[in-house]
């Protein structure tokens, strides 16, 4: 097993649980990951913000930034937050949306997350 970082680029497909495939990706190879950037588009978020209220944003969304650590517990289990920007493609540059991704996190369109991964020992 790899001791230090390993870069992956995972493709998503259109319609699947991008967080799901993040943390099976982590579960399975049984390392820590570390969520670097991701394009595509998203659908139907619900998001914890810092001020610990919940906002739930129907529509599509174009990512603009996604960022977290995912660490595997067990063979069952993934301790992990992601945090999102999100911004209106029909609507203004200026208008965003931030927060932490409560699942699901469906991806409109294909999508390409940025990772790296370390083994448990090095976190």
């Amino acid at each position: 097993m790899p001791i230090g970082l390993t870069p992956h680029i995972i493709e998503i497909d259109a319609g699947v649980d991008l967080l799901s495939i993040l943390f099976e990706f982590a579960r399975s190879r049984g390392r820590s990951i570390r969520i670097l950037s991701g394009t595509g588009v998203v659908a139907d978020v619900t998001l914890q913000q810092p001020n610990r209220r919940f906002v739930s944003v129907l529509g599509m969304f174009d990512l603009l930034s996604i960022h977290g650590t995912i660490i595997p517990m067990s063979r069952m289990e993934c301790l992990g937050v992601l945090q999102i920007t999100l911004s209106d493609p029909w609507g203004d540059e200026d208008d965003v949306i931030r927060g932490s991704v409560i699942s699901p996190l469906l991806a409109y369109s294909p999508m390409r997350v940025t990772v790296v991964s370390f083994s448990n020992d090095a976190f």
